[in-house]
């Protein structure tokens, strides 16, 4: 499970660089923290989850877990480092709340598919 969950988390297979966004600090609204931390719901709502709708994912081939890596590293590329602010002089990036909405926006579908493929692995099983 934690696998599944991890691989669909775009930081984990993002950079290779920075520790996953560990290494990135962040401000947002004036709170200090890091990349990694946001994205692991220090300034998301996960309770808000509780109810999403899970669709059933297709069969996938077993090896599947390397194009689920991809595909989240296509997304950390693109959404999250794509889009990240420059760092102040202090080496800090200052987060939008707009840049906050639209990470939890993503966020959410990478839950959902996480957790569509999970279901879709133990039924096969």
């Amino acid at each position: 499970m934690h696998l599944v969950a991890d691989l669909h988390q775009p930081l984990h297979c993002g950079d290779g660089g920075d520790r996953g966004g560990n290494d990135i600090a962040v401000e947002v609204e004036g709170v200090r923290s890091n990349l990694h931390r946001i994205w692991d719901g220090e300034f998301f709502p996960w309770h808000a989850l509780a109810d999403l709708p899970i669709e059933t994912a297709p069969n996938e081939p077993h090896d599947a877990f390397v194009a689920w890596a991809q595909e989240s590293h296509r997304i950390a590329v693109e959404q999250v480092y794509g889009r990240l602010p420059p760092a102040g002089p202090d080496r800090v990036v200052r987060l939008s709340p707009p840049m906050l909405d639209a990470w939890w926006a993503a966020a959410q579908i990478r839950v959902a598919v996480a957790a569509a493929r999970l279901a879709a692995l133990i039924n096969a099983r």
